[in-house]
């Protein structure tokens, strides 16, 4: 359930701002490529929070080896070889469509539509507008949207 944002939220990808020292959501994830259902060997953090206008996601990527993150200054939707955290939305609740938001560990958005007339096929054209920052830190990387 989101928390109610008390303060402003500024998408920095630093996570100071209060509502984000609250517990997180999760930390229990699966893996969903390439292997579908499998453990995941690091844990990371979720947090979900909302204004009066918007909905935001930050995220703390721990990683037992962080100079292994794999992360690249490229162009938009052209994260697929780095590291990668992201939210998959149903817009509507009918499993027929999601949205899904992409953001590398250096702020690199990938954005598009899987649709349930074809679920394999990633559509990477539309271009939403969303703001993301993330930052590399000791222990894994830091992201909010």
């Amino acid at each position: 359930i989101p928390d109610e944002a008390a303060e402003s939220i500024k998408i920095d990808g630093l996570l100071n701002e209060n509502i984000w020292k609250l517990p997180p959501i999760t930390r229990e994830f699966i893996t969903n490529y390439p292997l579908f259902g499998e453990k995941i060997d690091q844990w990371t953090s979720i947090w979900v929070a909302y204004d009066d206008r918007h909905l935001y996601f930050a995220f703390k990527c721990y990683d037992t080896e962080p100079g292994k993150i794999k992360s690249s200054i490229t162009r938009r939707d052209n994260t697929e070889r780095d590291d990668f955290i992201g939210v998959i939305i149903d817009g509507m609740g009918n499993r027929q469509t999601v949205y899904e938001l992409y953001t590398n560990p250096d702020g690199i958005q990938t954005d598009g539509i899987t649709s349930a007339i074809n679920p394999w096929s990633y559509n990477k054209s539309p271009d939403f507008v969303w703001e993301s920052a993330a930052k590399k830190v000791d222990d894994g990387f830091l992201t909010g949207r």
